[in-house]
């Protein structure tokens, strides 16, 4: 080996070209052992071993290199792609601007790191600018592409996402890794501009490139939605082993919520997008509790319009005790000018129009208004900012309403469950601290209108039959479920099944799946949607039996049908998705309703179906309680959950960790 360092480093970099990277390590660590500050073996051994995984040693190098020359700015890019590697992304965007600031003219290279590092953490409009400036300096590079396509799909600009990725796919010809990310990119858009048809295609075929944890559940999600279930057992089988395993962080994952009730593949999956989401944030020290005569308690929702979710808040929002807390609202998204929004505006102490910008501005809003308490009512659900809640503006942070389940990480202090939906065993699968109130967990409101039933005739049903409901979407009805309720309908041939009305091609599929299954498909009718609530609910009045869906089950769904005095059946399951039916019945004092087993369930709805006088038994006691069951009262739910935020307050302001507990009834 010649003494020359950098006669040395030739041979490496020559060894490297030619694909020997092993024997270019050697070159660098020969040099690194005669001299370990020389410059260019400990940046070129740190590329070379970020390449090849080994992230921490590739990370040292760089660092070292870096203490000695801390202003090259290829070194600094390098440093950033580590960085970013390892999830630290806003270590890594300081990297890259420092490297921005050091190179001596504009790198293509460099700003597609840095504008879309800066996508990954929402800064959409900044990280536009620098897209934008390296497609002007070199517009053949694939991989730019991708992160143009998803730049403009945050924008809701389908159509040029969709060039974007396809312009993608032109350039790698070789059908690497962006022509991947690419077809993912434009699969997503196809599912997210509702043509899932074209989206199973894509996901199909992705599946058949590179089997993901992420593809398999979207293309499960979507057969679901189309009622496409020749490959579904084979998924769910595969997906049971993948997920199990760590998967790849991504927000589409909790999905999974619709699929399967194994609690480990459901903490898995919770886990991995809760991480995807906390390294796109920077570390931040939590606020501490402040000492106030009035808690200031701040509730996070993208959903404060004509929406179940502002109509179930709105009127525990008016029961509320005034002296005792602060009250903000923070409206994410779209606005309305619904009478339910207008509710809200009034009784809230501050109504505050977020609408849609940077995670960064809505966490200096909250940190600004000194929130004590910061309930979210999104979870990942599409207007979710799961984000912010990683940058942890406020001392206690509570999840509540708007998402059935955990949100993994430490970005939720406590979740607001119940005995029911989260028992003392079951406490393990979540992340979170778990407040449990006296009654049920699903709060509730008075001002369900019901109008004049139509009759069986106008409905399109059958005048004698007995009829079975599940206004569901279609993605809840699972291929084990739906067969539970073909057993049922074979068993009892003078029943019928009314469904929430799917696409066309979802009602094709499940008559066939009727008729596959022995049962004449015009038993199942279809109802189409309603655009009045009132009307929608009179139909409660003509079902004889609701039937829960599993494992993600009914919610609202469940209290409407009961409060209606339709006798729901409920399938027990171990998430949260799919015990809160369970915990609505039990609160309205019909525990016997709730089934624990795929038998038992079947049992309860065939002996239901038979004894006419208890169903009607059934009906007439939900009626007469419904005024005073603790399941519709809104006024004794408020003070629950005052009292379980007290809690919280004083725990925080004691210094005591979180801690799990139960809410006495008072």
């Amino acid at each position: 080996m010649p003494k020359d360092p950098r006669t040395v480093i030739q041979q490496g970099l020559a060894a490297q070209k030619a694909g020997r990277f092993s024997e270019a390590a050697d070159c660098y660590t020969t040099i690194l052992k005669a001299d370990p500050a020389y410059f260019d073996a400990l940046q070129l051994l740190g590329i070379l071993r970020f390449r090849e995984g080994k992230l921490a040693e590739g990370l040292d190098l760089l660092e070292r290199a870096l203490r000695i020359t801390a202003t090259h700015g290829p070194t600094l890019n390098n440093y950033g792609n580590v960085l970013r590697q390892m999830g630290h992304h806003q270590e890594a965007l300081r990297a890259y601007r420092a490297a921005l600031k050091y190179l001596p003219a504009p790198n293509a290279l460099l700003l597609r790191n840095l504008g879309s590092v800066l996508l990954e953490i929402g800064e959409q409009e900044e990280a536009g600018r620098h897209l934008e400036h390296s497609c002007r300096l070199d517009p053949r590079d694939p991989v730019l592409w991708c992160w143009i396509g998803m730049l403009e799909s945050m924008r809701k600009r389908t159509d040029a996402a969709d060039r974007a990725y396809l312009e993608a796919q032109r350039l790698d010809v070789a059908r690497g890794d962006a022509w991947f990310q690419a077809q993912l990119g434009l699969a997503a858009n196809a599912h997210a501009a509702r043509q899932f048809g074209v989206a199973e295609q894509q996901f199909a075929m992705i599946l058949e490139m590179r089997p993901t944890v992420l593809a398999r559940i979207t293309r499960l999600q979507l057969a679901q939605r189309l009622v496409r279930w020749a490959r579904w057992q084979h998924d769910m089988a595969q997906l049971h082993i993948e997920a199990k395993e760590t998967p790849a962080e991504h927000e589409a994952l909790m999905q999974v919520l619709y699929l399967t009730d194994d609690l480990s593949v459901l903490r898995s999956c919770t886990e991995a997008v809760a991480r995807f989401h906390a390294q796109r944030t920077g570390f931040l020290s939590v606020p501490t509790a402040r000492r106030r005569a009035r808690p200031r308690v701040g509730y996070l929702s993208g959903d404060m319009r004509n929406h179940v979710v502002a109509w179930l808040f709105a009127e525990i929002l008016e029961q509320r005790d005034r002296e005792r807390f602060e009250v903000f609202v923070y409206a994410l998204g779209t606005t309305d000018d619904s009478e339910v929004r207008q509710r809200i505006c009034a009784e809230a102490d501050h109504f505050v129009e977020i609408g849609t910008p940077s995670f960064g501005a809505i966490y200096a809003r909250i940190v600004a208004d000194e929130i004590d308490i910061l309930v979210d009512v999104a979870g990942y659900t599409e207007h979710g900012r799961p984000r912010v809640l990683a940058m942890r503006p406020a001392p206690v942070q509570v999840g509540w309403l708007g998402y059935p389940g955990s949100m993994g990480g430490t970005m939720i202090d406590y979740l607001i469950a119940d005995a029911v939906v989260v028992p003392p065993e079951l406490v393990s699968s979540y992340s979170e601290q778990i407040a449990r109130l006296p009654n049920s967990c699903l709060p509730n409101h008075s001002r369900r209108r019901v109008a004049a039933p139509l009759s069986r005739e106008q409905l399109g049903l059958p005048a004698n039959a007995i009829v079975l409901c599940a206004f569901v979407p279609a993605m809840k009805i699972t291929p084990p479920m739906f067969a539970l309720w073909m057993h049922v309908m074979t068993e009892r041939p003078n029943s019928c099944l009314w469904l929430q009305q799917p696409s066309e091609e979802a009602q094709i599929n499940l008559r066939r799946e009727a008729l596959n299954a022995g049962v004449d498909d015009a038993r199942l009718i279809f109802a189409g949607m309603e655009p009045d609530l009132a009307d929608h609910l009179a139909r409660y009045l003509v079902a004889d039996i609701a039937l829960d869906t599993f494992p993600y089950g009914s919610h609202s769904t469940a209290a409407d049908a009961l409060w209606v005095g339709c006798p729901l059946i409920s399938r027990l399951g171990k998430g949260f998705a799919a015990r809160v039916s369970s915990s609505a019945l039990t609160a309205a004092g019909l525990p016997e309703l709730v089934a624990d087993t795929d038998e038992s369930y079947t049992q309860l709805i065939l002996q239901l179906i038979d004894d006419a006088p208890r169903r009607a038994m059934l009906r007439a006691r939900l009626i007469e309680n419904r005024d005073r069951s603790p399941l519709f009262d809104a006024a004794v739910y408020a003070r629950h959950l005052e009292a379980a935020f007290a809690h919280m307050q004083t725990q925080a302001l004691a210094g005591h960790t979180p801690a799990s507990f139960d809410l006495p009834l008072a």
